[in-house]
């Protein structure tokens, strides 16, 4: 047996490793780059998985939790449907720094307990009479992330349970991230690395080909989490009855 994988907030660049990917949205209001669907995926939201009890054996979660208004309900539906995982957002040094307008919070680990902190306002640092300040941080933030990626992120592996603590209250809310003029404070990557990057990626899903399952097994109803029957162009909850119809081929499952 081989570990069933899952990518939630798949976005753009699906993680080689996972088998299954799931997003909220394909519409380039809401993200940068296209929604990539190239491997079993289903339109759902983190808060409501369309997933059976621990079907996955580990959850892929990158930058999607300091996104969101209810992170403590997607990470306890992390938790229901997958055995262990990964999860990463942006440090909550570099979000303090170089804050972006669609991040409602900064995430930190801390004694092995992660911490999501509501951001009071969406572009929260320093004030202008510390423009200097910001500046001299800022030049330094983007020549230690050139040669330490991990001054960026906040890196979160968990198994079991995962320990979080959250701060504060969501106050405010852009729905869309053409809303900021913020830009991106992951730093560029270059050639080599993505050549690199992109060629494990092919050797990987050339691998993910030869694993045969049945991915609609592993899906359940969203609103109540009963069984599903399959139709050719949509699915219905056999306990509450709610139709899920499917959308540019795939099931479309947000609620």
């Amino acid at each position: 047996m081989f570990d069933l994988v899952i990518d939630i907030g798949s976005g753009h660049a699906p993680n080689p490793f996972a088998d299954v990917t799931c997003d909220y949205t394909e519409d380039l209001s809401d993200r940068y780059y296209d929604l990539v669907i190239d491997r079993p995926f289903v339109f759902a939201n983190a808060e409501n998985l369309p997933f059976k009890n621990k079907v996955f054996d580990h959850s892929i979660f990158f930058h999607v939790l300091e996104h969101l208004q209810n992170p403590a309900k997607a990470l306890n539906e992390i938790q229901r449907i997958s055995k262990k995982g990964s999860i990463e957002t942006p440090s909550a040094f570099a979000e303090y720094i170089i804050p972006l307008d669609c991040h409602l919070s900064r995430c930190s680990v801390i004694d092995d307990i992660l911490y999501i902190n509501f951001k009071e306002l969406p572009d929260e640092t320093f004030d202008d009479n510390d423009f200097d300040l910001k500046h001299e941080l800022h030049k330094m933030l983007m020549a230690d992330g050139k040669t330490n990626y991990k001054t960026h992120i906040t890196s979160y592996s968990w198994e079991n349970e995962i320990n979080y603590k959250v701060l504060g209250e969501c106050n405010f809310y852009l729905k869309n991230a053409s809303d900021t003029d913020s830009e991106c404070n992951v730093p560029k990557v270059g050639v080599v690395r993505k050549f690199m990057a992109a060629s494990s990626r092919f050797i990987i899903k050339y691998i993910k080909t030869l694993r045969r399952f049945n991915y609609l097994e592993l899906l359940a109803c969203p609103k109540c989490k009963g069984d599903l029957q399959f139709n050719e162009d949509n699915c219905e909850c056999l306990h509450c009855k709610v139709t899920y119809k499917k959308h540019k081929g795939s099931y479309d499952m947000r609620i």
